[in-house]
Formats: structure tokens, sequence, C-alpha cells
């Protein structure tokens, strides 16, 4: 066919985009003039060449006639393999007879010139037959040409009494700009082994408005204060990105939430290979590959644009490692980690006591809550334990200091947290006891049981005992002194 008007380009663009971005190793050749390719992608010539070395569907050739006797040469190397064939009658059957003979379904795209009228013709005459296509940008010497506006509506076809021409018209063709195209083929680029893009330097301004990036933190604190961060990664509970306080609820994918979520488990950073075997193990390396990379840019892409840093990468690689970049995004995971670490490393039970209050308030549920990722069981659980712990030690430095309701409140999350775990409903049970809250050692001994129920177990035979020593002290007491 053949697109003309406003909306040509767009079309074409998006064609070009969809037959690069499905096209397995052998399954399409999309060949194009060098000027055409420059035309649709906005891409100069240095760019053009390497996205061809990357991209093995692509061919650019040097003109129209070029790529007209490349398409000529395979015609007649398809005609002898067809007249050769003992038992196939198309193209499909020798596929399917030798699947090492490598014959792609051709896609030539390009701008007809006058002098090229006659080859164009020919190899439109049995192009079916050989599993061509032939695209034009003008009119098209063996097919409609469809005239497109800006929305990529069909307004009118050159062959309107036409039963093939009739059908397009009045529909909406699919139609991509210059800068989608450049995100779709830094995509197709890096998941053919093209290296990841550089950002742009910053230019050195006198008064600059963007703070110094932190140094590298120190183990006991992997990054600054979360204010001074410009987007913030929520992954403990329900997952969010948020910047300046308004979540990012559309634009994401699912893929691209579960490599953040995946990311932040990796604050050094992790190997592609590690990410394709934990997100998609199930799947063959090269998709595998270009879904990593759709997530990646998918990533950046949205970052970029609600925070304005167009420049800024936020996922970066560093010695083959892809991490988030702790300068622009604040991990909570991080920063409940670091709590962690400081409290363990004090000797100040005051200092030790808020650090594990801010790590309990940053622990707002289990990691990725609500998303089933296959990775993920082992590393939520670790993150678990570490929160209870983190709580029960609370607890403990709660009571010493004579606070019991706090020392209640912390002991109350951490049974929210691990519904299973006796000792705590012990400790609750012991601090109730000694508040004289009789009915509450109750309830929590039936919490205890109905829990357990589902594990189909009962309560230990010391849960019981504590229960009948705590409702029961004057008998006990008299036991001993008997």
């Amino acid at each position: 066919m053949g697109l003309s008007g406003p909306g040509a380009d767009a079309a074409a663009r998006a064609l070009l985009l969809t037959l690069l971005t499905h096209s397995g190793d052998h399954d399409v050749e999309i060949l194009i003039p060098r000027a055409d390719a420059a035309r649709l992608l906005q891409l100069d010539t240095d760019d053009i060449a390497a996205t061809a070395d990357h991209v093995r569907a692509l061919d650019v050739t040097r003109d129209l006639g070029t790529a007209l006797r490349r398409l000529e040469s395979e015609r007649i190397h398809r005609a002898r393999l067809l007249d050769s064939a003992d038992h196939a009658t198309d193209l499909d059957g020798i596929r399917h007879a030798d699947p090492t003979e490598p014959l792609p379904r051709l896609v030539l795209i390009g701008t007809p010139q006058e002098e090229h009228q006659h080859q164009l013709a020919a190899v439109c005459s049995s192009a079916s037959v050989y599993d061509i296509a032939v695209v034009l940008l003008g009119e098209h010497p063996a097919g409609p040409a469809l005239h497109l506006d800006n929305g990529g509506h069909v307004t009118t076809t050159s062959e309107a009494d036409d039963t093939e021409a009739r059908q397009w018209q009045g529909l909406r063709l699919f139609h991509a700009t210059t800068d989608d195209a450049h995100q779709v083929l830094e995509v197709i680029r890096t998941a053919h082994g093209a290296p990841e893009p550089e950002p742009e330097p910053e230019p050195e301004q006198p008064d600059q408005t963007r703070a110094t990036p932190a140094p590298t933190p120190p183990a006991a604190s992997p990054q600054p204060p979360a204010g001074e961060r410009p987007a913030r990664l929520r992954v403990l509970g329900p997952p969010a990105l948020t910047v300046n306080g308004h979540e990012l609820a559309t634009g994401i994918r699912g893929s691209a939430r579960e490599l953040l979520a995946y990311l932040a488990l990796h604050p050094d950073g992790v190997t592609r290979d590690a990410v394709l075997e934990a997100l998609w193990p199930q799947v063959d390396h090269r998709r595998a590959v270009m879904r990593f990379h759709a997530a990646l840019n998918d990533v950046r892409r949205e970052l970029r644009h609600a925070t304005g840093l167009r420049h800024e990468n936020f996922i970066i690689v560093i010695a083959d490692r892809y991490r988030i970049d702790p300068d622009l995004l604040a991990v909570d995971l991080w920063s409940f980690q670091a709590a962690l670490h400081q409290a363990a490393q004090t000797d100040d039970d005051q200092m030790r006591t808020d650090l594990l209050h801010k790590a309990a308030e940053l622990y707002e549920g289990n990691l990725a809550a609500d998303h089933s990722y296959e990775w993920i069981e082992p590393e939520r659980e670790a993150l678990r334990r570490q929160a209870v712990e983190a709580l029960i030690h609370l607890a403990d430095l709660h009571e010493r200091n004579n606070e019991p309701e706090r020392a209640l409140a912390a002991l109350d999350r951490a049974q929210n947290i691990d519904r299973y775990a006796e000792e705590i409903y012990q400790h609750i049970m012991i601090l109730q006891a000694k508040l004289g809250r009789l009915d509450a050692v109750r309830r929590t001994h039936r919490l205890l049981e109905a829990n357990l129920e589902d594990l189909s177990i009962d309560p230990s035979e010391e849960t019981q005992q504590l229960l009948w020593r705590l409702l029961h002290p004057r008998r006990q007491s008299r036991s001993r002194h008997s």
C-alpha cells in the first residue's frame, strides 16, 4: 500500500516499530533506504548505522534502488527453492521442511521514485507468493494509496471503486511520534546487546538549583534523609512510587513495579542475568531481555516526566550491575534496614528505642504486599522476622523503662505481623496480668487458639500452664507455701 498525507509518516513509523519489536531472529526483515530511515526515526547517519548494527531485522540500504535489487535477488532465490521443492507448495512448507533455511517475511518501506516505478510494479506483482510486502510513502503502483490526516484517519483512497481500497475508508491507523520511536529503539537496541545509553551531563550553572549529590553512604546509613530525594519508593506494604508527595498510580506497568521491588532488595546492584532469572525464569533469554529493558525504560520514562529530570536514568549501571540511583530515589526498605543496623550498634537505650520506633513506622506491611512474585517469599519472610524481632526488642526496652502500655502496643504490632508466634502471645499475656487485666489475658489466649486453628494445632503445654498461673496466682502461691 501507499501512505500519503500529514499522518503518513506517523503511521509508517508505528508499523516499522511494531515489526521491529515483534520480530524474531529470522521472522521479519525490513528493508528501508537510509534517507527514509532518517526521516521516519529522526536519527542522524551514525545513530541509524548503530541501530542497524544491533537490530538484526533492520536492513538499512543506501537508496531505494539498492533495496529493490536486494528484493529481486531474494525473489529469484525463493522461486528456485519452490521449483526444487519436492512436496512444499509455498514458503511456509519450505520453512517447515527445513527450519535452518532463513526465509523471513520481507517488508520494504520507502519513498517511491519515478525511475523505479517499473521495478516496484514487478516486485509487487508476485509479492504475496514470496512473502514480500511493500509500503510506500506516496503513491503505490500496484496497491491502494491511503491519504491520512494528522490523527491517522484514512480520509481518501486512490482507488475509490476498488474493493481492497474501500475497506480502508474511515479507519484509523496506529501512529507513533519520534519520541515514541526513540524510546522503543532504545529498548530494542539494548535488548540486542547495545550498551546502555549514558545520561547527558548537566551543564554547569553559577547558581545550581539541584542539591549536590550526597557521597556514598556508609553501611550503617545507606542513604541520606528521604526528603532530599525527588522521588520515593515504598516496598514495605503495598508498593508505591511517589514524586513530591503524589503517587504515580498509572504509567508504570506491573513488570516495572516488580523490577523496582527486586532492585530495592539489592542496593549495591545486581546483574541483568540475575534479574532475568528471578523475574522471568520460564521465558526464553531473548524475550526476557526484551521485557527487562521495556520495564527499565518504563520506569525511567515515567520518573523523568514526573520529576522533570529529563537527563537522569534513576536506575543506573555500574560495573554491569543495575541499581536504583540512591541520589534520586529514597527507598523505605533501605531506611528500615539502616535503622535496625544503627540500633544494633548503639549502647544508648534511648537512641536504640528511637531507632527501633523508626524501623517499626517504616514497616507498613509485608514486602510488596498483595503481590505474589515468584522470587519474593523467602525475602518477605526474612524481612517479616526482622520487623517482629525489632518490635519484641522495642517492647523489652519500654518494659525496662516502666512503660507497659507502650510495650503492649509494640507486641500487638508484632502479633499482627506474625499471627502464629506463641512467644509473642505469652509476653502479651504476662504484661496484661501485671496490669491486672485478666479478661484481656483470656482474650489473648483465645485469639492464639483461633489463629493456630488455621494450622490445625493447639497452643503448647507451656502456654496452657502460663495461662493457668496467670489466672490463678493465689493458688500457685498457696501450693508453694504448702
